[in-house]
């Protein structure tokens, strides 16, 4: 009865939070408001220059900060000037980004067209998630996520790597499955249940598996022998909490990952865990 209340409210908590059941709209349909711009995106100028505005037409790329608007001038079919117009982004570390721009003066618009990046930073799956919602990740292939070829912070580019990795802590006899498996176990019902009001809101279980830190907190943090209860009930419940603490912050929380802080969180109830399943002494009932 308890799981069952349990579910109920998670399945509230989704409802109420994107006022979407299934992904049909309750209530009517929100609609977004966007401000008009004062100028259009090109202006002629007397000199027979063109300035080119990418506030509008650049709306839907995104920085750290937000949008990035560009101010380009172009003469004789030659980028003259490039000047960033006001933005959100850091000043210490846009200033340092802003000699990049310098990079296109001189060139025609062809040959600015035909320049190429010499790497690309950004962030990670679940801080494009963060930041953009679902859309921003659809299209993601887990076989990626899976192997190797994504970006990440150290120990989460390889979920394969990772669980290879475990195996072996487990055919050596290291470490105990019970943890690891509630924790999966609870972001995959957890993630599912409101990933069934909301897909448009929400991401899919195996999107939860596979990204993050879940695979490595969950086989190598969350079982340290210090901090981890001593029963295997105990280090189901443990688990548990973890997993569903986790998936509170990625879908609430201002943190795109919140593995670090669920297992953190938990390590506190370990005491009360163990006093309250603890093994029964020898010889005692």
């Amino acid at each position: 009865m308890s799981l069952v209340t349990c579910l109920m409210i998670l399945l509230s908590v989704a409802v109420l939070r994107s006022n979407k059941i299934w992904g049909n709209q309750l209530g009517g349909e929100k609609t977004e408001v966007a401000d008009s711009l004062s100028a259009g995106p090109v202006v002629t100028n007397d000199d027979g220059s063109m300035v080119v505005n990418t506030a509008s037409l650049g709306k839907d790329i995104q920085g750290f900060g937000g949008t990035v608007p560009l101010e380009i001038t172009v003469r004789d079919g030659v980028v003259e000037n490039i000047r960033a117009l006001d933005n959100q982004e850091i000043p210490s570390f846009f200033d340092n980004a802003a000699t990049l721009l310098d990079k296109w003066k001189g060139k025609t618009v062809g040959e600015a067209l035909a320049m190429k990046v010499d790497a690309v930073s950004g962030a990670t799956l679940l801080g494009r998630y963060a930041e953009g919602g679902v859309e921003a990740v659809a299209g993601t292939d887990y076989l990626q996520t899976l192997f190797l070829n994504i970006g990440g912070s150290a120990g989460e580019i390889s979920a394969l790597a990772l669980l290879l990795g475990f195996a072996y802590l487990l055919v050596r006899k290291v470490v105990k499955p019970w943890i690891p498996l509630s924790i999966f176990l609870t972001v995959f019902v957890t993630s599912g249940i409101f990933y069934l009001v909301d897909p448009s809101t929400y991401t899919d279980p195996l999107f939860n598996l596979l990204t993050g830190g879940v695979i490595l907190g969950a086989c190598f943090m969350a079982t340290d022998y210090v901090t981890s209860p001593m029963t295997t009930l105990g280090g189901v419940i443990y688990g548990a909490g973890i997993g569903f603490i986790l998936m509170m912050i990625r879908y609430f929380g201002a943190y795109p990952e919140g593995m670090s802080f669920a297992i953190l969180i938990m390590n506190m109830f370990v005491p009360l865990l163990n006093r309250w399943f603890h093994q029964s002494k020898y010889g005692r009932k």
